[in-house]
């Protein structure tokens, strides 16, 4: 089934990752007057990681489209 449908799953992981991205953003913007100097570091390079991560999962599922109307 997984691996028949995996696009599908990927997305909903994708999903979840930009949502948990906003609410990281959500939660340091809430909490901004309380953060050290080690959530400065943290988060940002959390953010990376997130953002590169989507990043290349977008890209899978694009081009497996590709492939996939060939």
């Amino acid at each position: 089934m997984i691996k028949e449908n995996w696009q599908h799953y990927l997305r909903i992981i994708v999903m979840a990752n930009t949502a948990y991205a906003f609410l990281t953003l959500i939660v340091i913007g809430y909490y901004f007057k309380q953060l050290t100097i080690w959530t400065y570091i943290y988060f940002p390079l959390e953010l990376t990681c997130l953002t590169l991560l989507i990043t290349i999962e977008w890209k899978v599922i694009i081009k497996k489209q590709k492939y996939k109307s060939i």
